[in-house]
């Protein structure tokens, strides 16, 4: 009984005493940090994301019903004028489509919008065999 009363009136003092420290300003900018997001990107910058999958084709597609593992490399470089050009490449068993394009990035507060167009090249091939 002693022992947890002094521990609870240990806990009670640190606890007021950190209560009295001014909290740490958060620096971290969401925005600045993610591929995705709308954002200006560094003007001659390069980021890359890359992604693992579990899908499940349509069966029009393979004749069967199969989970695959798709593959997706993301790549960003940035330009001025709150421009910039992306890529995709996006890999699973019987399909590669490979696309770039130019994007625009239009940011108002936390709200972005980005615009653009891509040209795409798509490659797949299926070698079944069986019945």
């Amino acid at each position: 009984m002693k022992t947890s009363l002094i521990i609870f009136i240990l806990l009670t003092i640190n606890m007021l005493a950190s209560a009295r420290k001014p909290a740490l300003k958060d620096t971290f900018d969401i925005t600045t940090h993610t591929m995705q997001f709308p954002h200006h990107y560094k003007k001659w910058g390069f980021q890359v994301s890359a992604g693992l999958s579990m899908v499940k084709p349509p069966e029009d597609l393979l004749e069967s019903a199969i989970q695959a593992p798709l593959a997706n490399v993301h790549m960003t470089f940035g330009l001025p004028w709150k421009l910039s050009l992306e890529s995709d490449l996006t890999t699973i068993i019987v399909s590669n489509q490979l696309r770039a394009g130019p994007r625009i990035s239009f940011l108002v507060r936390n709200f972005g919008i980005k615009g653009g167009w891509d040209i795409a090249y798509v490659y797949g091939q299926l070698k079944q065999s069986g019945l």
